[in-house]
């Protein structure tokens, strides 16, 4: 083992031993929230906007809130249900297939079950909040044809009371407003990335484009969706920022309408670890409240899209930000 190696692992040790995630504190947090319902309690002031107006917190590797030795690849800190009750209200799920069940994984790290991850949705959705959620599916491994269908099969199977199946007339999916989702209770919205959804269309599942994908002009819902892909927080700042700023609401082709911008709040370190976050943790609310909540477009941060997102308060940002575009704080036009 070379010294660079054995210098990562003593650091890893030390962090999870002396400065380890704080699995209590971020458990006391969510049993304490009062976001739970937040896009309930604020239905009269935001039910009339459309998903396109509105900013959502969300958990980047929502599903590894277990990771491997050390702690390697985790990325959150609450289970499934406890980021519902902190206010998450956008999930990346990235499902594998093996040893005959699917699985939440990221590169070598497996996580948990795709059942638990259910389980803990119909739990927070069978509460009758008037809430709204999404399910983004991507990085399909070791899935084929047959298996994506006994997966779709399985979320009818879990969700079918809540799965969001359309409105009529039809609209896009960001052209639908707050109101209009959740006006008979808590509903989830499927999101499939790539060829599968296309190829096998089913009630209930939704076509999911990221900005680049030369198929997004098919996508049910277009998110601009590019990571920074470095260790550095002041890089990963400036190079998000500055995509922000440039961001005129089209797709990479520029001809095709994009719905959503994300705003990837995530670090690429060597050695996923919670220590590596901490200059992202620190900074989100500064960082992001010194901005005007729109660009020179009129467009919106409409996705924070973070890790540990329970404890860095992710959902107490978005609010804020939804309430300085409710103020009018900014010289521009919310599009």
């Amino acid at each position: 083992m070379g010294f660079g190696l054995l210098a990562a692992v003593a650091i890893a040790i030390q962090s999870l031993s002396n400065n380890g995630i704080p699995f209590e504190a971020a458990h006391r947090m969510a049993v304490n929230s009062t976001n739970a319902a937040w896009m309930e309690d604020h239905l009269p002031a935001w039910g009339g906007r459309k998903l396109s107006q509105l900013v959502l917190p969300a958990s980047h590797d929502a599903g590894l809130y277990q990771g491997g030795p050390l702690g390697w690849g985790q990325t959150q800190c609450l289970s499934i249900y406890d980021q519902l009750r902190v206010g998450v209200r956008w999930f990346d799920l990235r499902p594998k297939w093996v040893r005959q069940k699917f699985v939440i994984y990221h590169g070598p790290i497996a996580g948990p079950d795709l059942a638990e991850v259910l389980a803990d949705l119909r739990k927070f959705a069978s509460q009758e909040h008037h809430e709204l959620i999404y399910l983004k599916l991507s990085h399909f491994e070791g899935i084929d044809d047959a298996t994506y269908v006994q997966l779709t099969a399985l979320l009818e199977d879990q969700l079918s009371p809540w799965v969001f199946t359309g409105v009529s007339p039809a609209k896009r999916l960001a052209d639908i407003t707050l109101s209009e989702y959740v006006q008979s209770g808590t509903k989830i919205i499927v999101l499939v990335d790539g060829r599968y959804a296309r190829d096998h269309p089913a009630k209930g599942i939704w076509t999911y484009s990221d900005v680049d994908d030369p198929q997004v002009r098919l996508a049910d819902l277009r998110v601009y969706d590019i990571y920074s892909d470095t260790p550095d927080f002041n890089d990963m700042q400036a190079d998000q920022f500055a995509k922000f700023a440039r961001y005129d609401g089209k797709c990479r082709d520029g001809a095709t309408d994009c719905d959503l911008f994300l705003l990837s709040w995530t670090l690429t370190p060597r050695i996923k670890i919670w220590a590596a976050t901490q200059p992202a943790i620190e900074h989100l609310r500064p960082s992001l409240l010194a901005r005007p909540p729109t660009n020179s477009a009129g467009k919106v941060m409409n996705l924070i899209y973070a890790d540990f997102a329970g404890l860095q308060d992710v959902t107490g940002v978005a609010l804020e930000e939804n309430e300085r575009l409710s103020f009018g704080q900014s010289d521009q036009r919310v599009n």
